[in-house]
């Protein structure tokens, strides 16, 4: 009798997306990119963002993004990635993906079960809208 394969038996890397709506200037925002529903815990292995319009950072009018693993009750705030900051000289391209640099903290990458990856929006000085984009993460079981 063979085994029956499983989704978390299965080497290399999957993808989970997400879709942003745009945010305001003014406001910060969090949005849930996936729900851990495996049995087994997973590793991240990269993490990017794909805006569907162009984002112009600005000397005093920037805008962060970081990718938080909130835990089963959304209250933890591990950092999975450094925030990547949207300032001058830093635009993103529309369609084209921005790399989260992943943080250098093994136990950081790691989600268990029932926990919830977020991408956290943050405004510094002036702030920026975040126009709606693509989140996407990709991880291998652990």
């Amino acid at each position: 009798m063979s085994k029956d394969n499983k989704i978390e038996d299965l080497h290399g890397d999957h993808f989970k997306q997400a879709r942003t709506i745009l945010v305001a200037l003014g406001s910060d925002e969090e949005f849930a990119i996936f729900r851990h529903s495996g049995s087994k815990d997973i590793k991240i292995t990269g993490a990017r963002f794909i805006p569907d319009t162009a984002i112009t950072g600005h000397a005093t009018a920037n805008l962060l993004l970081q990718v938080q693993n909130r835990g089963v009750g959304g209250a933890e705030t591990v950092a999975v990635s450094d925030a990547f900051e949207y300032d001058v000289g830093v635009d993103g391209v529309k369609f084209v993906a921005n790399e989260f640099v992943l943080s250098t903290t093994a136990a950081n990458l790691i989600v268990s079960a029932g926990e919830v990856l977020a991408l956290l929006k943050t405004e510094t000085g002036a702030g920026l809208e975040l126009p709606p984009g693509l989140v996407e993460i990709s991880y291998e079981y652990n």
